[in-house]
Order: C-alpha cells, then sequence, then structure tokens
C-alpha cells in the first residue's frame, strides 16, 4: 500500500521546486504537483478509516468525494486537534503534566474542493474567448502559492493523522477483512457495506444490549431439482440480467434483476 503521508511531501516539495523557477510554462507542472498533493492529503486520511468506508469510497479518487464520505463517517474528520496525555495521580504522586503527542491537522472540505478544482483550471488550455486576451499568469501563480503554504503548514513537524471514537468491530462474513463502525452510526440504524468486497449488512440492536450485524443474501428455489439456493449479496451481479447455471440439472434460467431478496426459478 502506498505511503501517501510521504507522497503529500514529495509533491508538494516538487511543486515548490517549480513554482520557485518563476517559468510560467513551469506554473502548469508546479499546479499539477500541488493536485497531486492535494490526492495524497486525501488518501492519507482515508487509510486511517479503511475498516469503516464503503467499497464505492475506496475506488473514488477525487479527494473531496473521499472526505465527503469521512465527514459521514466521523464528522469530526475535518476537525484538527491536538493529542495530549498526562499521568494520573497515585498514592505516592501528584497528576503528571500534560505532553501534547501531536497535532491532527486537517483541510476544511470546502477549501480542499475549491483548491483542487481550482489547480485544474489552470491545466486546461484557454479557451477561444481567453487567448484573445493577455495571457496573465499572475493569479494562478497567487493561488497556486497560497495553497503551497496552506498544505506546508499541514504538514509541519508535529503532526499526527489520528482516529478516535467509540467503534464496533466484526470481520465480513465473505472476504474477512476488518469492518467497523461507529456507535453513532449503528444506534442510528444505518446499512453496513464492506470496504472490500461490498457485502452488505443490517444491523439488529438486540435487548440484552448486544449488536447483531445480519449479512444481506438473495436465494432461489429450483422446482424441477427440488434444490434450494442462496448466495451473499456481495457475489451478486450487478448487470440487467442474472444468468444462473445449473450445471448438475443442465437448466438455463435468466431472470430481471430486481430489488427482491428473493426469486424462484421454474
Amino acid at each position: 500500500m502506498s505511503d501517501y503521508w510521504h507522497l503529500t511531501r514529495t509533491h508538494l516539495e516538487k511543486g515548490a521546486a517549480l513554482l520557485a523557477s518563476g517559468d510560467d510554462d513551469d506554473l502548469v507542472y508546479a499546479c499539477l504537483e500541488l493536485r497531486k498533493s492535494l490526492e495524497a492529503y486525501a488518501y492519507s486520511l482515508l487509510q486511517k478509516y479503511l475498516s469503516e468506508v464503503p467499497l464505492r469510497a475506496v475506488e473514488t479518487w477525487q479527494p473531496d468525494k473521499v472526505l465527503k464520505e469521512l465527514l459521514a463517517i466521523d464528522p469530526n474528520s475535518k476537525a484538527s486537534y491536538k493529542l495530549r496525555v498526562k499521568r494520573n495521580a497515585t498514592e505516592n504522586e501528584e497528576n503528571g503534566a500534560w505532553k501534547v503527542l501531536g497535532e491532527d491537522r486537517r483541510l476544511p472540505i470546502g477549501y480542499l474542493r475549491n483548491s483542487y478544482h481550482a489547480l485544474g483550471s489552470f491545466l486546461h488550455v484557454p479557451t477561444i474567448r481567453q487567448s484573445a486576451r493577455l495571457a496573465d499568469f499572475a493569479p494562478a501563480r497567487a493561488r497556486a502559492l497560497e495553497i503551497h503554504n496552506r498544505i506546508s503548514a499541514i504538514l509541519a513537524p508535529g503532526r499526527i493523522i489520528g482516529n478516535l471514537g467509540n467503534l464496533y468491530h466484526f470481520n465480513c462474513c465473505e472476504c474477512e477483512t476488518p469492518v467497523a463502525r461507529r456507535r453513532e452510526f449503528i444506534l442510528s440504524g444505518g446499512t453496513v457495506e464492506c470496504g472490500n468486497c461490498g457485502q452488505t449488512y443490517d444491523v439488529e440492536n438486540e435487548e440484552s444490549g448486544h449488536i447483531r450485524f445480519i449479512p444481506r443474501s438473495f436465494s432461489w428455489i429450483v422446482r424441477a431439482a427440488g434444490h434450494f439456493r442462496t448466495s451473499s449479496r456481495a457475489k451478486r451481479k450487478k448487470v440487467s440480467t442474472l444468468l444462473v447455471r445449473l450445471a448438475h440439472c443442465q437448466q438455463h434460467c435468466i431472470s430481471k434483476e430486481s430489488d427482491a431478496s428473493n426469486m424462484m426459478l421454474l
């Protein structure tokens, strides 16, 4: 797995070197490197939440969409904070002094989205209307420098990436990937989706206080063969028709895909 923390800094330093040249042609490539730095920043956060994110978040690459997913999972994922610890008092010693372990610095989602798209706009060939005017690279350079400085502040010494919360953990029944969800999400009745294979689970709160994660599945009956078949939702084909091949009884059945969990094949 890529070290996105390292990539964030690597692309930032490449962008800084290109900006320092003062060449307008280098400015385009500087913007590209800064965009890559923002992408790596978003994925460095995502890595800390992999057991909590649905498959669609892992498959996407746009940093603003990644952070939207994280915000839905953890409302505090957009906020910066300092992590401090201290020793509790004992019979023989008083409380220890607070010690700062590091600062988890985050970019606001709105700022990241606007910066990402602004940098992208500098990469395109000017439109016909824009080309009629004298090219002015000063606004693009000023914006790129501002974004560079903002990312540099995020990466200053003492940065950590944390993920704090009250979590429920279990392993996916299909692929054994660890899955975690926050207590607030579970109590709200949300559906859980494995971030690796896409298997979905219904959540059941028992009177005892225990939580049950029930995998969704669909089933069908083959009357001619007298068999009952079931399969997990993760293995269901996302196509307009579902072809079920029953080799043991030489039957081919095609059924239109629907939202129903049960299908009967004659």
